[in-house]
């Protein structure tokens, strides 16, 4: 089959008359995929069909870009010149398809140019479909309107001129123009221009090296203008490409120097879309998430491989785990574990079918007992993770004295996650605060997530990534199912668990804990999510909260608010990066933030970083190229890179975290210390003294007894001081030249004055 494919001279069915040819070897492999996946030959779409599997999803999207490449030349020609005339035209997926039309027909000697800027002087064009309406402007010019009607009589239009026609072309050429798609059109067109006085060798001549077109099509369109002529050129709208170049406009620099223009240099009249992304748009709007990474591949193997000999079946797992929701819920009422919820979530949600809240008895055995009378047999109870086995050699409950909740997935009941006593610690020897199901044929940690509420997803809910359980169930009830609270279970977001969010058909809200932590953890999570083609959004709560504690609190309502206003999670990120670094910095660590970003984010985001650092977008652009063609190459690769800066992001947000925490103490004691530009190091200093249990106000006023401040620099004056305190060095005299140990008191309130001999400032 590929290679009758590559020996014919014919158009593949499945391409239009006149549309592109691709390569023969191009054509063959798509000759051989179209039939190996039953593609028929009325779907234009060149492979067809989406495929999922791995394999398939690597060959398709090879042959996607097979495809686009070859339309690139004329992409690249025709592509400017269609942004000025119609700027919504950047936007249409048809964008490519109507710059490669132009290119053909230029190529048999029409104008286009004027074509096309008569077209674009017409009207408005729709938003969305800019490219599309642009070339059936064009076709008015191009094809008569009698030309459809005739498409099913191809076989029966006959001429008195196709003697003449044999004897000036040949009858090669005749042969070839009748046996085209566009003979009917032809005919119809000549017909009326020989009707109009013109001669048929006029009509039938075309310019030497017009190729990748049909001959019968590119007469058709030159005979068309003939009868329906453009305007004037004074009637037409001004050619961009006339107009004299911006007198502001400077090649690209890189950032450095763009950094340290002046405002004169980068002044612009106005800022347009550039049309730098244009073939990676492409490739990146036919890219498919990528497929499953060595580890996740072999773990999902490695629990085939179980399950296969396992005597075990997952329908009998999840009837034993069914079991056991049961009896805890049983056990809830009346226990400890409903009242407190009651408390945590402003009533009582015994009755919640998505919850399904149950209470593990404190006993060793209660479960087991239960599901034994029940007829769970001991190998069943290990498997499903509910026992184990105690150094007795018996089995207990794996579960004791905690609320417990199931975790369910496509309705059957995984494992469960079990919450502590709210007054034991860990000194107690009460185990973790949450305790999971261990891991077994039906539960895998890294590959489930929490749903408080999966059938609200069904219905169009958004699914919220919270940090555990209890925020799940808050974020779901706070907002009566419009947002579904999802939870890792004691781990970071991971890929199984993103390709879960991905198949819920809806971008993702992250609301994590608003503390240093938590906010890691978004940025993390944006990394994680970004390459299954999420577009994750942030919701900013209130400082040091989380979903849980707003419910409890009363706050239902801010939680509510703070996800009805969630923002794009990649501005975040960006934003942290142009507040923390300087504007070079700023610049190449947003880079690939927006590369990540889908293609309608890209430009904007490059114009809010070049307004913010004020640079020249173009600098910028070229920055976020280079890390658009390495995302559209391999996703999960690059966003491995940016996963290993996490630890820098989490010291940057550590830092803003100690600056505004002591920016008050610090105003007290010399306005100029925030100010300067050494602040945050100060304030690392001050939170590593309160780390060490130093009372801080103390301590500065100890230091303060050296002298006054450096007025050049008072804040790394001040830090060097600080830190001689905390960590002074053996046998050396204190700050005050009296020999005193460093005090540590756990009563930092109500510390003893460092020198008593020295009147303490008072803050």
């Amino acid at each position: 089959m590929r290679d009758q494919a590559l020996a014919s001279t014919q158009l593949p069915a499945w391409a239009p008359a006149g549309s592109f040819r691709p390569d023969a070897a191009t054509i063959a492999d798509l000759t051989v995929w179209r039939a190996a996946h039953g593609t028929p030959a009325t779907d234009t779409r060149p492979t067809g069909e989406r495929q999922f599997s791995a394999v398939e999803v690597r060959w398709q999207a090879r042959l996607d870009r097979r495809i686009i490449d070859h339309l690139a030349p004329a992409v690249a020609e025709w592509t400017p010149l269609l942004h000025q005339l119609a700027p919504g035209a950047d936007r249409d997926p048809y964008l490519p398809v109507l710059a490669h039309r132009l290119a053909q027909i230029s190529g048999v000697g029409l104008d286009a140019h004027r074509l096309l800027q008569a077209a674009a002087g017409e009207g408005q064009l729709p938003d969305d479909h800019a490219a599309s309406a642009l070339w059936w402007r064009i076709c008015r010019h191009l094809t008569p309107a009698v030309a459809t009607q005739l498409a099913d009589q191809h076989s029966t239009v006959t001429t008195s001129w196709l003697t003449a026609l044999e004897q000036n072309v040949g009858h090669e050429r005749a042969d070839a123009l009748q046996a085209s798609p566009w003979w009917p059109a032809l005919v119809v067109s000549i017909e009326q221009a020989l009707a109009r006085g013109w001669q048929l060798t006029d009509l039938i001549s075309t310019p030497e090296g017009a190729v990748d077109v049909d001959d019968c099509q590119a007469l058709v369109w030159r005979t068309s203008v003939l009868l329906d002529p453009l305007p004037d050129a004074d009637d037409l709208p001004p050619d961009p490409a006339d107009t004299a170049p911006d007198e502001h406009w400077t090649p690209h620099a890189d950032l450095d120097h763009a950094a340290g223009a002046t405002t004169e240099d980068r002044q612009v009249d106005e800022v347009e879309p550039n049309l730098a992304f244009t073939f990676e748009a492409l490739e990146r709007r036919v890219m498919t998430p990528p497929e499953l990474s060595a580890a996740d591949l072999n773990a999902q193997l490695d629990r085939a491989d179980a399950w296969r000999a396992s005597p075990h079946t997952p329908e009998r797992l999840a009837a034993v785990n069914e079991l056991a929701v049961e009896f805890y819920q049983t056990c809830y009422h009346g226990s400890w574990a409903q009242p407190y919820l009651a408390e945590r979530f402003g009533t009582d949600i015994a009755d919640d079918p998505d919850i399904r809240p149950g209470y593990a008895p404190a006993g060793w055995t209660s479960l087991v007992n239960h599901l034994h009378r029940h007829g769970v047999t001991d190998e069943e109870l290990l498997a499903s993770g509910l026992a184990v086995t105690a150094s007795t050699g018996r089995l207990i409950d794996r579960f004791r004295d905690r609320a417990v909740f199931p975790i369910v997935h496509d309705q059957q009941i995984l494992g469960f996650v079990g919450r502590r006593h709210p007054d034991a610690t860990d000194l107690d020897h009460a185990g973790p605060k949450y305790l999971n199901t261990a891991e077994t044929l039906l539960f895998h940690k890294r590959a489930q997530l929490f749903v408080a509420g999966a059938r609200h997803l069904d219905a169009g809910g958004i699914p919220v990534v919270v940090e555990g359980p209890a925020d799940a169930i808050a974020a779901t009830r706070a907002s009566h199912g419009r947002y579904v609270g999802v939870a890792p279970l004691g781990t970071n977001l991971t890929s199984e668990q993103a390709t879960q969010l991905r198949g819920y058909g809806v971008d993702p809200i992250i609301a994590t804990d608003a503390d240093v932590a938590g906010q890691v953890a978004a940025q993390r999570d944006y990394w994680i999510l970004t390459p299954q083609l999420l577009r994750p959004r942030y919701a900013a709560l209130p400082d040091g909260s989380d979903p849980a504690e707003l419910v409890a609190t009363g706050s239902a309502p801010d939680l509510v608010d703070a996800l009805d206003q969630a923002r794009s999670l990649a501005d975040v990120l960006i934003d942290e990066r142009l507040a923390n670094l300087p504007p070079v910095e700023a610049a190449l660590a947003a880079a690939p933030v927006i590369a990540a970003q889908a293609v309608d984010a890209w430009e904007p985001a490059v114009q809010t970083v070049a307004e913010r650092i004020g640079v020249d977008a173009d600098v910028i652009r070229s920055s976020v190229q280079a890390f658009i063609r390495a995302w559209n190459n391999d996703p999960v690769r690059l966003a491995d890179q940016q996963l290993g800066l996490t630890a820098q992001v989490r010291d940057r947000l550590t830092a803003v975290g100690n600056a505004r925490r002591w920016e008050s103490l610090a105003m007290k004691v010399d306005p100029h210390l925030v100010a300067d530009p050494h602040w945050r190091e100060l304030a690392s200093v001050l939170q590593d003294a309160h780390d060490q249990r130093l009372d801080v106000p103390a301590t500065i006023t100890v230091a303060l007894e050296e002298g006054p401040l450096e007025r050049a620099d008072p804040a790394s004056d001040l830090a060097g001081r600080m830190s001689r305190l905390t960590y002074p060095e053996p046998f050396a005299p204190d700050a005050a030249g009296h020999g005193e140990e460093p005090r540590h008191n756990d009563d930092l309130h109500h510390q003893s004055e460092p020198n008593r001999e020295h009147a303490r400032i008072s803050w």
